[in-house]
């Protein structure tokens, strides 16, 4: 099985985004735990389906090594997609309260409260 992983592995550098995504299915089915934290460390360089995939496992996985990158992304990312995939997989790993916090403060645009209550599953006004 390891060496499948990291034939698997170097798959993510081809050039095609589906072959990519792929790729994340497989090595989360292979059920190596430094799966996650590895995906977390390519997350930056990837196209947004990727990264869209990749949030995905996250979310699955419920692996707390990723909360800040969550919490990164649902700030600062410019994509509402990416913005609802973080919100959803912060609820999932448990961060009710910091979902509902962020959705309370005075400085959020309106864009993330509604982001953050559709992840939260309340209804937006």
């Amino acid at each position: 099985m390891l060496t499948l992983y990291s034939k698997t592995i170097e798959l993510l550098n081809r050039d095609s985004v589906k072959v990519r995504i792929e790729v994340i299915k497989v090595l989360m089915s292979l059920e190596n735990p430094e799966t996650v934290a590895y995906l977390s460390e390519i997350y930056d360089e990837q196209p947004e389906e990727v990264k869209l995939e990749i949030l995905r496992v996250i979310q699955i996985s419920k692996d707390q090594c990723c909360t800040d990158l969550l919490k990164d992304e649902l700030k600062n990312e410019l994509s509402p997609g990416i913005k609802v995939n973080a919100a959803q997989a912060l609820y999932k790993l448990g961060h009710q309260d910091y979902l509902s916090e962020l959705a309370h403060r005075e400085d959020s645009s309106e864009e993330l409260i509604q982001i953050v209550k559709y992840a939260l599953q309340e209804k937006v006004c």
